[in-house]
């Protein structure tokens, strides 16, 4: 052992007085040497130093290979929209938030069920006129089948993690949503289901980004309506401003060689199910055409045509800030909720009164 043994303790705990342990009763107290925490030499050039400042809201510009490179898909855009720093962040910088626990599915999860039991009923279905046709019997066995497919495209280990009770749970659930959803497309008129998870790519200011359209329908007169399949909240509100929350859909219109006919939501919720778009037809219900109507004052157009100019000088003036660098901690209103890069931003350090840009209802 050692010859001698150096203890220590606290005087106080909380503000209330302490006393040596009686364990040490006998032992000599001495007081402690004070001793300088910072050498004299590192606080003299400590106390002569300067603070500086640099503006990090902008990082190196992205060109040749770089440019090349970096690409994504509409998910790149909606986070340049939401927030600067949050593209920056997940697109150059490859961060990501750890994810959350819980018990069952997650929401993404779900929605991907729902997805993917959709994508399987029309390539079955294929238009509304075999919609209509279907006796009851048949649609009950044709949605059970893909609810099955769906929950298949559950990884394996997801589903043994969950359990069967829960699995069965949710196909039921599913079952109930798919039969409310269905009763929205037979109020539709005439129509074709043109394309399901279709592939296409579209570059704006030398960005690239691949996208993938949920679904495309035809319209009897030749017309195209852009669907995307929502299981939250959506709204077209949500495709207005300089900084539009989310401009999925937008991307999948102008990606296309002509204008579509309507661009729209299929917002997939139970007691909510509902289409929610823009086009110059109402072909749809839940789909308007008074674009002057919806947009008000929050952009200056007139028609369908002149409002589909107007994204894609919105969408072009995003994918160029991202290029250019553009890395600010300025996010829309609840941009936050969903983001979970706080403690790299540190956004919740900040005066959020300063940052916040309120997003117009």
């Amino acid at each position: 052992g050692s010859a001698v043994l150096h203890a220590s303790y606290s005087t106080q705990v909380d503000g209330v007085s302490e006393g040596v342990s009686a364990l040490l009763e006998g032992i000599p107290q001495s007081t402690p040497v004070e001793v300088c925490a910072v050498p004299p030499d590192w606080a003299e050039r400590q106390s002569g130093g300067g603070l500086e400042r640099l503006q990090d809201h902008v990082a190196p510009a992205l060109n040749g290979d770089a440019l090349q490179h970096t690409g994504g898909g509409s998910a790149l855009l909606e986070a340049q929209s939401q927030c600067a720093f949050q593209a920056f962040a997940r697109y150059r910088l490859a961060v990501s938030p750890l994810g959350e626990f819980g018990a069952g599915l997650s929401a993404p999860e779900r929605g991907t069920l729902v997805h993917e039991a959709l994508h399987y009923l029309w390539q079955q279905i294929t238009d509304h006129a075999a919609l209509l046709a279907l006796q009851q019997t048949a649609l009950d066995s044709l949605i059970d089948k893909a609810v099955h497919e769906g929950l298949l495209r559950l990884p394996a280990f997801r589903r043994i993690a969950v359990g069967h009770a829960c699995l069965e749970l949710e196909a039921q659930r599913l079952r109930l949503l798919l039969l409310e959803w269905l009763t929205v497309e037979r109020a539709r008129g005439e129509f074709r289901v043109l394309a399901l998870e279709q592939k296409v790519e579209i570059t704006l200011s030398q960005l690239k980004l691949r996208l993938r359209v949920d679904r495309m329908d035809e319209l009897p007169d030749g017309g195209k309506v852009i669907i995307d399949y929502k299981t939250g909240a959506a709204s077209t509100t949500d495709w207005l401003g300089d900084r539009p929350p989310k401009p999925q859909l937008l991307l999948y219109g102008l990606a296309e060689d002509e204008l579509p006919a309507a661009i729209s939501f299929a917002r997939v919720r139970p007691g909510d199910c509902a289409y929610v778009g823009l086009g110059r037809t109402e072909a749809i219900p839940g789909v308007r055409s008074d674009i002057q109507g919806v947009v008000k004052d929050r952009m200056n157009v007139a028609d369908w045509e002149s409002l589909n100019a107007s994204w894609r000088q919105t969408l072009q003036q995003l994918a160029q800030a991202f290029i250019e660098g553009d890395a600010a901690v300025l996010p829309l209103r609840n941009s936050c909720t969903y983001c979970g890069l706080q403690p790299l931003c540190r956004i919740n350090s900040q005066d959020t009164g300063d940052i916040l840009e309120e997003q117009a209802t």
